[in-house]
């Protein structure tokens, strides 16, 4: 239904995507958890499943994008939900700091 671009912009996909979308990947990880049994491949891909869950869940169906990186790629678009501007790492490279030294000179 999401993926319809004449339903894209309906009302009810506006309103309720997000929903919809988040019981669709909890189907999708109540399905994965029952092949949970076969193996580490099954396993880790369960896992990843689970955690973009979270994430799409806690920002509200949608998953949080870098709206620098989006405007790159699909140039002008409306985007829904969060945009991050700019990403924070936890633990920094060496290339970010060097970065972040050159844009504070």
């Amino acid at each position: 239904m999401l993926y319809l671009p004449s339903l894209r912009g309906a009302p009810i996909a506006v309103r309720y995507g997000g929903v919809v979308y988040v019981v669709a990947l909890g189907l999708a990880l109540a399905g994965a958890l029952r092949n949970w049994r076969l193996g580490l491949s099954a396993r880790i891909a369960t896992l990843g499943l689970a955690l973009n869950l979270v994430a799409i869940a806690v920002n509200g169906g949608y998953m949080p994008v870098n709206g620098a990186a989006m405007s790159t790629v699909q140039g002008a678009t409306i985007t829904h939900g969060p945009i991050i501007s700019r990403p924070h790492s936890v633990t920094p490279t060496s290339a970010s700091r060097a970065h972040r030294r050159a844009s504070s000179s």
